[in-house]
């Protein structure tokens, strides 16, 4: 009970139902005891009727040549029975006959005789003799209530089928507000254009202008922090390879061991700076907005990745295979397949270790193609399987270089695509290397 009163509190298609329904059936109830009690009336006065019509033809018949007999009638059903009795004569005398009073009046009236109680109509003859005719109130009543009853009968019908009809508006007319729900749920995290009014009722626009300003500005200052972030990445490259270039000129000049350790070290940070510079331009690119359309060929990008990325693994004597189908084409510009699968193919040759092998897999399944890098290192904890895709998140051994930028980049891509991508380990929680698989939709 405590579970359907806070769904009633916290649901507005429930609390509307609800609210209908009462209103219908209390309606409904006062319709009801009203028709019925008109029914049961008119019943009555029916068969006050019949009573009327029987003593008309009594008395336009006359009474019968000998009254010696008993003048009770009685129909077969038992519902109907009604008794005829002379006041007047001798056959108002006899034992079997109802012991009405002679001074009974004229008309209709309710008696009671022998503990029962009847509705009794006396009427003359046209010799001046009176009569009644007698049927008991407990048979009219049932007879009544019965005719009542089958009057309410469809009304209980429309009742039924008027809540049933309640129940499918009210999931029609809330319909539009949980699509409109259901649309904005199913958005990526960089989708923030407006939610549609146009289907929605007027009650519920309101809210959902005042959401779709709430967008805007927040699309407003995440358009403000990626300008920001990329102005800031492009505005240091200079200065940046500025340092390089003296770096540069340094290392020509004579100096000691000591200072030739010094300068190698300088160098490997101005390194890894530009290249942190590069990876926040792309980020801040691929954030910029939704995707442009394009194929892109994975053939050509994987043997240029490979090409590209081939002196870095030499360097730890990596093989690199490729298997599958590479000819399989996908929906997403070539420049940002590229981007994708070198940040792939970068951390995979960072984490493993000196003589391993990886793996890149491409098939096509369905609508859809996946990729997959599998490299030999360590892999990922179970628990940092889904934090490893925030921005400057690192795992692992620091000294392997990174910046942390490389699997965000990845989940922007994809995410912006249409596609997925998901990391598991190869052979257990912490050993046995990495598998990314990206699912991107295919084109074909």
């Amino acid at each position: 009970m405590d579970g359907f009163q806070e769904r009633l509190k916290s649901s507005l298609r429930l609390q509307l139902f609800c609210a209908l329904t009462l209103a219908i059936l209390l309606v409904a109830l006062l319709a009801g005891a009203a028709s019925f009690a008109f029914s049961f009336k008119e019943a009555n006065a029916l068969q006050d009727d019949t009573l009327r019509e029987v003593a008309a033809i009594i008395a336009r018949q006359g009474a019968p040549n000998a009254i010696g007999a008993p003048f009770t009638s009685e129909t077969e059903n038992e519902d109907a029975r009604v008794l005829v009795q002379p006041l007047d004569g001798p056959g108002s005398k006899l034992p079997w006959v109802l012991a009405l009073s002679p001074q009974v009046p004229g008309g209709l009236s309710t008696q009671q005789v022998g503990g029962a109680e009847f509705r009794v109509l006396v009427s003359r003859m046209a010799d001046g003799r009176r009569f009644a005719v007698a049927q008991e109130t407990d048979v009219r009543d049932d007879a009544a209530a019965s005719s009542a009853w089958r009057t309410m009968l469809p009304l209980l019908v429309l009742i039924a089928l008027l809540l049933v009809i309640v129940a499918v508006l009210v999931r029609k007319l809330v319909a539009p507000v949980a699509n409109a729900a259901l649309e904005l749920d199913r958005r990526d995290q960089h989708d923030l254009r407006p939610v549609g009014v146009n289907d929605l009722p007027l009650e519920v626009r309101p809210f959902v202008v005042a959401l779709n300003r709430m967008l805007a500005r927040l699309d407003t200052a995440m358009q403000t922090q990626r300008r920001f972030v990329a102005d800031a990445a492009h505005e240091l490259r200079s200065p940046m390879a500025a340092i390089s270039l003296q770096a540069e000129r340094l290392a020509a000049a004579p100096m000691s061991a000591e200072a030739e350790e010094r300068l190698r070290a300088l160098r490997l940070g101005i390194e890894r700076g530009k290249v942190l510079f590069d990876q926040l331009l792309s980020l801040a690119r691929v954030q910029a907005g939704p995707t442009q359309q394009g194929r892109a060929d994975t053939r050509q990008v994987l043997l240029r990745v490979l090409e590209d990325m081939l002196p870095l693994a030499e360097a730890k004597s990596l093989d690199v295979g490729l298997s599958g189908t590479p000819d399989a084409q996908v929906a997403m510009q070539e420049a940002e397949l590229y981007m994708l699968v070198r940040n792939l193919v970068d951390n995979a040759i960072r984490h493993s270790p000196s003589g391993g092998q990886i793996d890149v897999d491409v098939a096509l399944a369905g609508e859809e193609v996946r990729l997959s890098v599998i490299d030999a290192g360590p892999g990922i904890p179970a628990e940092e399987l889904e934090r490893v895709f925030a921005p400057f998140h690192r795992h692992g051994d620091q000294t392997q270089g990174g910046t942390g930028l490389g699997l965000a980049i990845v989940a922007a891509i994809v995410g912006k695509a249409g596609g997925a991508v998901s990391l598991r380990n190869r052979a257990g929680e912490k050993t046995g290397g990495l598998v990314v698989e990206l699912r991107l939709p295919a084109v074909f």
